[in-house]
């Protein structure tokens, strides 16, 4: 119970629950605290830890892709957060949270470095490891090539920069988020002006909304307050006045200006909560995804959107070339609803050589029938001619393994493409007999997740835990909560 609904330890010291857990069963004898930290949970952590090793050794090489960030807790201790994800045998999305790491010192890219690699080798799965998605920070980028790993940036922090960038670019826009944040930060900080705001809000039949405040490290945060703002402006425009602060509304001007915010970057908040969420195979939209946003933003630019002449502008610096990529482009390949992109092209020679080397080569086999040559009667006359036939035979088996990588390529692009509604997994799943080779690496790269999203929910569970009951907890007892709260909830 405590580590499925991250519990306080201090909870079997609790006079209520003692009282409580009596009345259920007075024969129960509750745990105590030392017993909890010092045999209980290690027990159940060291089953636990057993259980998912062994389900990682049925996974194939480079299966494994993991997500990874930095954080600090209320203590001040900084962490590192480590997640897996793959398709397991059955064609369903699994994840694990394995370690959340106490990192001391300098997060520099060699200590980031040597934390992978020694995470890695604990679970057994260096050689599993396909890539590693982190956000943009230098040190985490360079961290992970130090240890040897392929880096793909997480595609919702480079949304967020796109956005954020953009938004700091355009000279008109800077102001008005201030004045917004003004008149939001004004409601949240006075009861009377709240209490007001309440009251008109009634008596137009607008909704009981709150105002939403916006945060500098989620673009979002920034979509969301201007939504509500439009939304309720009539009521806020009415309370200012009668609290004699006029000077803080909106003018039309100003909230033509907002709406048209609002509007180039609705794709952004639509495709930042659908890559947000971890259930879905989301890196085979990456590609898809921002070269929708570009049309999108250039469409509206062209009509005289400022903000979306930005966000076009950060589009191109951001994911030019973005096709070149070749995990993002095979996934996409192997995505049975977008595998048409005319973006994707050139990655079908490297997914066919790809294939070529996972066909078995077939043993040589003898044309003929004459006995076997005694050992000492080997070499002579005879040597060149079976050189040459050994050499032939290697060349037929090339030869074939090409002819069924394009056999393989031929028959997946000739099937229908699929609705956006359409399950990949199951797809392929239903495919697997037939396409024996092209679906293990459709297994490979369509278990790649687009973002880092999964190691940031990590924050907001670790603030859960580490709260003002819990500040003293001790950063193994951090790591192995986290751990059991992720295994248990599976």
């Amino acid at each position: 119970m405590i580590a499925v609904d991250l519990q306080p330890l201090s909870i079997v010291d609790d006079q209520g629950f003692r009282e409580f857990a009596r009345e259920m069963d007075p024969r129960y004898v509750l745990p105590s605290r030392r017993s909890l930290v010092r045999t209980d949970f290690p027990q159940l952590f060291q089953r636990a830890q057993s259980d998912v090793k062994s389900i990682l050794t049925e996974v194939s090489d480079r299966d494994i892709t993991l997500t990874t960030d930095l954080w600090t807790s209320r203590a001040g201790e900084a962490y590192m957060s480590l997640t897996c994800h793959y398709i397991s045998k059955d064609w369903k999305f699994r994840s694990h949270i394995l370690s959340t790491s106490h990192l001391p010192g300098e997060h520099t890219a060699h200590a980031i470095a040597e934390k992978l690699t020694t995470e890695a080798e604990e679970w057994g799965i260096s050689e599993k490891i396909q890539a590693i998605v982190t956000d943009n920070g230098a040190n985490m980028v360079a961290g992970v090539r130090v240890a040897g790993f392929k880096q793909i940036p997480c595609f919702a922090h480079s949304l967020n920069l796109v956005v954020q960038d953009s938004l700091n670019s355009s000279q008109s826009v800077g102001p008005i988020l201030q004045k917004c944040n003004s008149v939001v930060t004004y409601f949240h900080h006075s009861t009377k002006a709240m209490d007001k705001l309440r009251e008109i809000q009634q008596q137009i039949n607008l909704p009981m909304h709150k105002l939403i405040n916006s945060v500098v490290t989620r673009w979002n945060s920034v979509f969301y307050m201007l939504e509500r703002i439009v939304e309720q402006n009539q009521a806020i425009t009415t309370a200012l006045c009668v609290l004699g602060r006029s000077t803080m509304c909106l003018c039309e001007e100003e909230l033509e200006k907002i709406k048209d915010m609002i509007t180039a970057l609705r794709p952004y908040e639509e495709v930042t909560r659908e890559l947000s969420a971890e259930k879905f195979v989301s890196i085979s939209k990456v590609i898809p995804l921002s070269t929708l946003l570009l049309t999108s933003s250039s469409d509206l630019s062209k009509k005289g959107n400022e903000v979306a002449c930005q966000l076009a502008q950060q589009c191109k610096k951001r994911f030019m070339n973005i096709e070149q990529n070749y995990p993002l482009a095979a996934s996409t390949w192997f995505d049975p609803r977008f595998k048409n992109n005319d973006n994707i092209k050139v990655t079908k020679e490297k997914i066919i050589h790809e294939l070529q080397k996972m066909k078995p080569v077939p043993a040589p086999t003898d044309l003929d029938d004459s006995p076997a040559v005694p050992p000492e009667e080997k070499g002579g006359i005879w040597t060149m001619f079976d050189q040459a036939k050994k050499k032939n035979q290697e060349q037929r088996s090339e030869r074939t393994s090409m002819v069924d990588a394009h056999i393989e390529m031929r028959m997946y692009g000739d099937e229908q493409l699929m609705s956006r509604e359409t399950d990949p997994l199951e797809w392929w799943r239903s495919r697997e007999e037939c396409l024996k080779f092209s679906s293990k690496l459709a297994r490979k790269y369509l278990g790649i997740v687009a973002t880092s999203v999964p190691s940031e929910r990590l924050f907001s569970k670790a603030g859960q835990l580490i709260s003002d009951r819990r500040a003293s907890l001790k950063p193994k007892n951090v790591n192995m909560l986290l751990f059991l709260n992720d295994y248990l909830n599976q």
